[in-house]
């Protein structure tokens, strides 16, 4: 059909030819959510040549990865580049990325930030906590506290668990926000489990954690061991931080064990950390990688961070 559509131009209808592209993108996923990476390949490359978006995103995930070809970062970049001119959140997100380490061409901050700005600016919820990161420290972009805790925010409403601690903090020392918001140095947190971003006393978020907690909440657990490991409202205690990411890495893992994508994820994600395990990135990338097989975005670029971790730690 590729063949045909290349040397017959104009003999298909638009809708055709979008039925045709759909059905064989969803092929080519399903290989590659299955472990048939060749077939994957086969299925997705012709289409991303011709301007599929979604398969230029999977074609930049393959290379970037290693994945069933060559890890190899020129390509990686070349795919994730022609998605991310069509405006693809994720592909502009893991562009930024790559210029922010340095993945296939020298760190370019500034270009990062481009790249993480596009990505935000949609919706993206990585991309707008790495561009708060990028205003808090300065890097790529003058340093600005008030846009740092604007993007911080955006991440936070949309439960990213970092940004609403970065944000914490922010409040915290009254960076970037008004000192009513922060007067006799009360410890006040912005949580989100509301889903209408109302901020709350701290004293008021901790007591609805340990409820959940008394419940057997998996992330009200997370939540209070990171309470307790940054110190935020509370003592910093590791002992106490320890003790609940144990609870939480027991209760992911037995539902990771059942195929759950999030529990997956999550559980990869204590592993790279050594949050309440042994730090072990090959672990961590096991777990990344059953994660991502079931379209779990986030276990995707996750994976392509770790790969180099996983090589330097078995060194």
């Amino acid at each position: 059909m590729v063949e045909f559509l290349e040397n017959h131009p104009g003999k298909v209808s638009a809708q055709a030819i979008s039925k045709y592209e759909s059905s064989h993108y969803q092929n080519g996923e399903d290989a590659y959510s299955q472990g048939h990476y060749p077939t994957a390949l086969k299925r997705l490359k012709p289409l991303a040549e011709r301007g599929h978006v979604e398969s230029q995103h999977r074609l930049g995930v393959m290379y970037g990865n290693g994945t069933g070809v060559d890890k190899d970062y020129e390509q990686a970049i070349k795919w994730f580049r022609r998605a991310a001119e069509q405006g693809h959140d994720r592909a502009q997100y893991y562009l930024g990325w790559m210029y922010g380490e340095g993945r296939g061409f020298a760190k370019d901050y500034g270009e990062a930030a481009k790249w993480y700005r596009k990505a935000a600016e949609q919706g993206y919820t990585n991309a707008q906590y790495e561009l708060g990161k990028m205003y808090e420290n300065g890097r790529g972009v003058p340093q600005d506290d008030e846009a740092a805790v604007k993007w911080y925010r955006k991440a936070a409403e949309q439960r990213h668990a970092d940004a609403q601690y970065s944000l914490c903090v922010m409040y915290q020392y009254g960076r970037g926000v008004s000192k009513e918001l922060v007067a006799d140095r009360y410890e006040l947190c912005v949580v989100y489990e509301d889903g209408r971003g109302v901020p709350k006393a701290f004293e008021a978020a901790l007591e609805w954690y340990r409820k959940a907690v008394d419940q057997g909440d998996a992330y009200a657990q997370y939540q209070l061991g990171r309470i307790y490991e940054y110190g935020i409202g509370v003592e910093q205690n590791d002992q106490a931080a320890t003790k609940w990411y144990r609870k939480v890495a027991q209760q992911y893992k037995e539902v990771a064990d059942q195929g759950d994508a999030y529990a997956q994820y999550q559980l990869g994600e204590m592993y790279e950390d050594g949050s309440g395990v042994q730090q072990d990135f090959e672990t961590a990338a096991r777990w990344y990688r059953k994660a991502s097989q079931q379209g779990h975005i986030d276990a995707e670029y996750k994976l392509l961070e770790i790969v180099d971790l996983v090589k330097k730690d078995s060194m």
